[in-house]
């Protein structure tokens, strides 16, 4: 049988994985969709490698699911392409944007 602190990683592991910094841990932590974390002993916890790994995925198909194409890139909106009426509307000069207010 397969030692279980041999998948763990350490709180700074997973800020690695999850390109967040520790108190950005901690508030997650705080969130009832986050994993719990295993306790090594008095002082030291980590999380199995396999929760944060169904953490990420679960997130980024709610994240998809959410925003639509977020990977279409930004000049998606909902999944449509950007055209020139949207692109002119960002593009404003500060003239025309004090005749329209």
């Amino acid at each position: 049988m397969p030692d279980p602190l041999l998948n763990c990683l350490r709180p700074a592991e997973v800020c690695a994985l999850l390109s967040v910094s520790p108190s950005t841990l901690h508030r997650m932590r705080q969130q009832r969709d986050f994993p719990a974390p295993i306790r090594l002993n008095k002082r030291s916890i980590a999380w199995r490698e396999g929760d944060i790994n169904r953490y990420l995925k679960r997130n980024a198909a709610e994240s998809k699911r959410r925003h639509g194409f977020a990977t279409k890139g930004l000049g998606s909106r909902a999944g449509q392409p950007a055209t020139d009426q949207s692109l002119s509307a960002t593009s404003k000069s500060p003239e025309e944007v004090t005749r329209t207010t």
